[in-house]
């Protein structure tokens, strides 16, 4: 992904509008490129503060570890995406190997 790309989909990203391969390209990106996680660090600091002062947080201003969890959570997200597609194959696998078994020896 390139940096315009990557640039483009910050505000999606921290509305949680992206999904599957390109949030995982994105994350990739973010990861290999520090002047665009930079842009989205900025971005998503100006969020959690607006958000917290609408909200009247008033004794909870330490952002920092925010966008690095969130990061954690998708990635992990991610993998757990991937383990679900594997999981429905094998599922399905097993299905089809019973219905056969069952037709052929009855």
């Amino acid at each position: 992904m390139d940096h315009g790309r990557a640039l483009s989909l910050i505000d999606r990203y921290l509305k949680k509008n992206l999904h599957g391969k390109e949030l995982r390209e994105f994350l990739d990106h973010m990861e290999s490129c520090s002047a665009c996680y930079d842009e989205l660090e900025v971005r998503s600091l100006v969020l959690d503060v607006d958000e917290a002062l609408r909200d009247g947080e008033e004794n909870d201003f330490d952002f920092s570890g925010r966008l690095p969890a969130r990061i954690a959570k998708d990635r992990r997200r991610i993998l757990l995406d991937k383990l679900l597609v594997v999981l429905v194959g094998i599922g399905g696998f097993i299905l089809v190997g019973l219905i056969i078994y069952g037709f052929f020896f009855r």
